[in-house]
């Protein structure tokens, strides 16, 4: 995460509560990168794609 904040030139912080909610549908829960253990890259990957698609469909 802090190689794809510095590349975005976003703060950590702003990176990873997106992801969270993207992730549980929570602004708190449990630790992000212990989440992202449980789900397994596959739905982690899925769950963010479907955070990114809602976006961009309300945000044109």
């Amino acid at each position: 995460f802090r190689k794809t904040s510095e590349a975005l030139e976003v703060k950590l912080k702003d990176l990873v509560h997106p992801v969270r909610i993207a992730l549980t549908g929570r602004r708190i829960g449990p630790g992000l990168f212990e989440t992202i253990e449980v789900l397994g890259k596959e739905k982690t990957l899925r769950r963010i794609e479907n955070l990114l698609n809602y976006w961009r469909q309300n945000n044109d």
